[in-house]
């Protein structure tokens, strides 16, 4: 029995190990968006979510210009003032593939992305906070269609 200890022990690991390394999950897409030395996007304040089509939104807030189509294609996004925050959506299909994307500012505010609910028909619901002169807070709601 003494021999057989080991051994079970040793089975049971292994079991137990490859179990797990089964349960790994595996994304079938995924994309960065780019911030470097300040630049790109701000993460935060970052949203997301889902509708029923498997299509992803994306909410951030940025400064300075970039990229938002991760593809082959160039969509730039260019805030109006770099010194204030501005807000950007972005729509991906199911596969992955860049749909849209548009912003939001009116310096010398600050913009921050909130809640992102779509609803039964496909409308994408913003809510964006506005900070305004004295800290005194604003809300904005934006209604897009799907094809934004």
């Amino acid at each position: 029995m003494k021999t057989l200890r080991p051994i079970l022990t040793l089975l049971l690991f292994l079991t137990v190990t490859i179990a797990w390394s089964q349960d790994t999950p595996m994304h079938e897409w995924g994309h960065t968006t780019p911030y470097q030395n300040g630049a790109g996007v701000f993460w935060p304040h970052f949203k997301s979510t889902t509708d029923p089509d498997g299509n992803v939104y994306v909410a951030g807030e940025m400064r300075y210009a970039f990229d938002a189509d991760p593809g082959p294609g160039v969509t730039t996004l260019t805030p109006v003032n770099t010194n204030y925050y501005e807000v950007y959506v972005s729509k991906y299909n199911a596969a992955g593939i860049f749909q849209w994307a548009r912003k939001w500012s009116q310096p010398p505010y600050e913009y921050y992305p909130g809640s992102l609910i779509v609803d039964d028909n496909g409308n994408l619901f913003v809510n964006i906070f506005i900070q305004t002169a004295f800290s005194t807070h604003q809300t904005l709601i934006v209604k897009l269609d799907a094809s934004g």
